[in-house]
């Protein structure tokens, strides 16, 4: 198991990607197709992100692939070794997405240390930025306009003032 963190350090993006990605508890009232159908599910998916772009969810649709795979699908009741459809599933995630996984994951941590830490009084102090843009940055709380005049606020009312009221 490894150490704790201290506080100080923030998780890498990474570690945060794979914290989305949790094993899964096999629940044995789901056929093993169920399985199998939810992995190529993952795959179209994984897919999809593939030709947007998107390197953050590729990642983490790719680890729950190979979560489901090694991890899930052995523990099911009706798994067996030589089924014909886990062989293949597992033949592709070694022979084409492990490799893939290595590759996004040196991708991620050199754009993890590469991109500014976002700064905004609503976000944590360890955000990451995950984009950037062309756009200005606007200063919503200048765009704001002051609060008119109005009459100094009222007392809090007491409870007995108040049941008073509702009695009254």
């Amino acid at each position: 198991m490894p150490a704790p963190r201290s506080t100080s350090q923030r998780a890498s993006l990474v570690e945060h990607l794979n914290a989305q990605a949790p094993t899964k508890r096999v629940n044995e009232f789901l056929s093993l197709q169920k399985y199998y159908a939810s992995a190529e599910l993952l795959l179209r998916q994984a897919s999809t992100y593939r030709t947007t772009g998107n390197e953050e969810q590729l990642y983490v649709m790719l680890m729950r692939y190979a979560s489901l795979i090694i991890e899930t699908i052995p523990a099911h009741k009706d798994y067996s070794k030589t089924d014909s459809k886990y062989q293949q599933l597992k033949k592709v995630l070694l022979e084409r997405y492990f490799p893939e996984l290595e590759k996004l994951k040196v991708s991620l941590r050199t754009r993890d240390i590469a991109e500014p830490v976002a700064r905004s009084s609503n976000r944590p102090a360890d955000a990451v930025m995950l984009s950037t843009s062309n756009l200005p940055q606007l200063n919503w709380a200048a765009a704001v306009p002051p609060a008119p005049p109005s009459a100094p606020p009222l007392p809090d009312p007491l409870v007995d003032d108040l049941l008073d009221m509702l009695s009254g």
